[in-house]
């Protein structure tokens, strides 16, 4: 059964202030042709989240295969006041290694963060790597190094998972799109 996609919505560009802010942030970069940028946004309702991924929308779905096509429920730039860059990031160098690598498999990334301690947890997680759902005494500032591969598949399921949520921009206000259910 084909699911119906959501009625054309047109989003909302960047304010010069909120782009300022967003360029702050440190880009990881994904050779396929994006930069994601991982934020902490104090919403327009007063509500912060340090797991949102502010991406200008017509390169995202581009790269994602998804022709001017956006995730259902994701945010916009209009419901977001201030953007900086997210505390609940993985460090940049180790998730740009990550993209550098690529895929695990088709669609996903298996690989294990290691601690200061010496610790690996292993993760499990699909297109995007620099928010992980890490255990509540872990910190991504404690994360020290990475290990990419197979042999994490199977371990993944005592370790961590992907998370994070799309915010979306348009670079190019007139154009429209299309929110899809099967996307988020």
């Amino acid at each position: 059964m084909k699911v119906p996609a959501g009625p054309p919505i047109t989003l909302p560009p960047l304010s010069p202030s909120l782009k300022q802010q967003l360029e702050s942030v440190p880009p990881s970069i994904d050779p396929i042709g994006i930069e994601y940028r991982p934020c902490s946004v104090t919403l327009v309702d007063g509500m912060r989240d340090d797991f949102v991924y502010v991406q200008e929308a017509e390169t995202w779905s581009r790269v994602w295969l998804w022709d001017r096509r956006i995730p259902e429920g994701a945010l916009t730039v209009d419901s977001v006041l201030s953007i900086s860059e997210s505390p609940r990031r993985l460090p940049v160098e180790l998730a740009n290694r990550l993209y550098a690598e690529g895929e695990t498999g088709m669609g996903y990334y298996a690989f294990a963060l290691v601690l200061r301690s010496g610790r690996e947890v292993p993760c499990l997680t699909g297109n995007a790597v620099d928010f992980m759902d890490l255990p509540a005494d872990l910190d991504p500032r404690d994360v020290v190094d990475v290990r990419i591969g197979t042999r994490y598949l199977d371990e993944s399921e005592s370790g961590c998972g992907g998370v994070g949520k799309w915010c979306f921009y348009a670079a190019d206000p007139s154009k429209q799109f299309i929110t899809h259910p099967h996307l988020d």
